[in-house]
């Protein structure tokens, strides 16, 4: 709204108390703004609060980030698994492997079955020319057979190309291909099918339709499959068989054969990833303590006082004394046993070597203490990390987190004061228009009685004048 300071453009007036009315009128809207003035003070300070709230939000996501950046160098991605020999199989890794090393022996690698469309001299199916055109059969439904599993196959056009796609779209262990067995001048289309899985697993493929309705349409060009064999530590004595190319040698170890051969597999864990995760936790967890200190003393910031500050202050603290075991507890049971400490100002900081230069066993307690974060869910977590996710969960979880409770009460809070001076300063503006016309009313009425006082002077001072000229003649 406009301020008092200009109701002198909204009032001019004319008579010798105008300034007195003006004055009057600047002291009255000087008494309603007080409060205005107030509310526009309060909002000011929600702003500030505002910000400062969304500074330490900022502050605790990035420690939660940090945490669970741990979570993830003390998870799957801390094991590494190395070959002797690449040649023979590739290894995947998941869940928590046992560390150390063991032995792949590839005795013989499977192969698969394969079979193609019968010849078409054979009065069984058609030649095919173009596979986007003709088709080996005039059917609209097939039957596909591998091994003892029988797939209903129901092609979405009539084509030859249309049919192997039907087959690679079923969800049957095949892989279907269209293949020219003629020259170019003579092509001579026929539909190829491999299994997915090592071993003898016959296929054929049976028209349900049509000309040749109960044929089967593979009956030359078939080679069955033999299974994959292997050992693992030398064991057993007679090899594994699978007609899979994907074997578990252990939990958590996967193996993909490649050919035949031996190769030694080292499962290890790393801790670099783990030291460079807890190195940006405590330097995380330096940026909410500075933000939160920011916020005490008589030259505090927005939040000085305010019980949030506590809450997150107690909440850092309760993530840094986290402790697995009772005083004098042998092992790793406090972050200070891990290379956590803290300077004369409070400053948090990590000393790597303490995990680097731990022995296969002292890294085996470190991984336990640390343990894992609560999923959500799923099964409870463990450890420190348990209680670190679980104490950001309750500050930053937008239905339960008290601090995201506060930011969002904050923001009403911001909004409904806005609306409050909206309407006041709408109440104000009335006010200045009522006493502004007023003021103008009251000023035309003494101009109006002035004037008239002044006519009545100058006639009297005439009548005076006209019998003081009578008397002297």
């Amino acid at each position: 709204m406009s301020s008092v300071s200009s109701t002198s453009s909204l009032f001019t007036g004319t008579s010798q108390f105008s300034s007195e009315l003006q004055t009057a009128l600047q002291t009255e809207m000087t008494a309603a703004e007080e409060p205005l003035t107030q509310m526009q003070t309060d909002l000011t300070t929600m702003q500030s609060q505002q910000t400062e709230l969304g500074t330490l939000s900022s502050d605790f996501t990035k420690l939660q980030t940090a945490i669970a950046n741990v979570a993830t160098a003390v998870g799957s991605s801390s094991y590494s698994a190395s070959l002797s020999s690449s040649t023979v199989a590739s290894v995947t890794l998941s869940g928590t492997p046992e560390i150390g090393n063991l032995s792949l022996d590839v005795s013989t690698m499977g192969t698969v079955d394969s079979s193609m469309s019968s010849d078409p001299s054979g009065g069984v199916t058609t030649k095919v020319t173009d596979p986007s055109k003709g088709n080996i059969s005039d059917a609209t439904g097939y039957t596909l057979t591998v091994g003892s599993a029988s797939t209903t196959i129901t092609p979405s056009g009539t084509s030859l190309s249309d049919l192997a796609d039907a087959i690679n779209q079923s969800g049957a262990a095949v892989e279907a291909m269209v293949v020219n067995i003629g020259s170019s001048a003579s092509p001579d289309y026929r539909l190829s099918v491999q299994g997915t899985q090592y071993g003898d697993q016959a296929i054929q493929l049976t028209a349900n339709d049509g000309t040749e309705s109960g044929d089967s349409l593979f009956t030359l060009g078939t080679t069955p499959g033999t299974d994959a064999t292997y050992q693992v530590n030398g064991e057993p004595s007679t090899p594994i068989s699978t007609s899979s190319s994907t074997v578990t040698l252990a939990s958590g170890v996967t193996a993909t054969l490649k050919s035949t051969g031996t190769t030694t597999i080292g499962i290890a864990r790393s801790t670099s990833a783990l030291t460079n995760a807890l190195s940006n936790l405590a330097s995380a967890y330096n940026s909410a303590v500075t933000d939160l200190n920011s916020n005490h003393g008589q030259s505090g910031g927005a939040l000085t006082g305010d019980s949030v500050v506590n809450s997150l202050s107690q909440t850092l603290q309760s993530i840094m004394d986290y402790s697995s075991g009772s005083p004098g507890s042998s092992g790793y049971t406090s972050l200070t046993g891990l290379g956590f400490s803290f300077s004369t100002t409070g400053v948090l900081s990590f000393d790597p070597t303490t995990i680097d230069d731990a022995s296969s066993s002292q890294l085996s307690q470190v991984f336990s203490f640390l343990g894992s974060p609560t999923v959500t869910g799923s099964s409870a977590g463990s450890g420190f990390l348990e209680t670190a996710t679980n104490a950001m969960t309750s500050v930053l979880d937008p239905s339960t987190g008290y601090l995201a409770s506060d930011i969002t009460q904050v923001g009403s809070n911001i909004t409904a004061e806005n609306t409050k001076i909206s309407n006041e300063e709408t109440s104000l503006e009335s006010l200045q228009t009522s006493l502004t016309s007023q003021m103008t009313a009251a000023d035309s009425s003494i101009s109006s009685m002035e004037q008239q006082l002044e006519y009545m002077q100058s006639l009297f001072s005439a009548t005076q004048a006209e019998e003081e000229t009578i008397a002297m003649g």
